[in-house]
C-alpha cells in the first residue's frame, strides 16, 4: 500500500509536468489517500513565511529573539514539522507560554487564509 502511494505521488508531480494521464493507477477501489501537500501540491511557504515573519516579530518585539531577516528557505525548513518539534528545534529554550502565544499567532493568521 505504501509503495502505491508513492507511485501515485510521484505519477501526480509527473502529471504537472507533462499532462501525461495514461499511466495513473485506477482509483477504483482506493478509498483513502494521503498527500505531502506542502511543497509537492502547494507552495505552502507563500502562507507560512509571513505568518513565521510575524511570530517572530513578536519575539523581537518582547525581547526573546534578536532582529533578523529570515529568508522562505530557511523558513521553509520548519515545514512538515508538528509545533513541538519545531520549537524543540528553533529556540528549545523558549518559555512554553511563549512559545503558546507564537503558536497562537501562527494559527490565527492561518486560519485566515481558510
Amino acid at each position: 500500500m505504501i509503495q502505491q502511494l508513492q507511485l501515485l505521488k510521484w505519477q501526480i508531480c509527473l502529471i504537472s509536468f507533462n499532462n501525461d494521464l495514461t499511466n495513473l493507477i485506477p482509483f477504483n477501489h482506493i478509498k483513502t489517500i494521503f498527500f505531502d501537500y506542502d511543497g509537492t501540491l502547494h507552495n505552502s511557504i507563500k502562507i507560512y513565511g509571513p505568518v513565521f515573519r510575524k511570530a517572530y516579530t513578536y519575539l523581537v518585539e518582547q525581547g526573546f529573539a534578536d532582529q533578523r531577516d529570515w529568508s522562505d528557505r530557511e523558513i521553509s525548513y520548519w515545514l512538515g514539522f508538528n509545533p513541538q518539534e519545531m520549537w524543540k528545534t528553533f529556540m528549545p529554550d523558549l518559555e512554553g507560554s511563549i512559545r503558546k502565544k507564537c503558536s497562537a499567532i501562527i494559527g490565527e493568521e492561518m486560519n485566515k487564509f481558510d
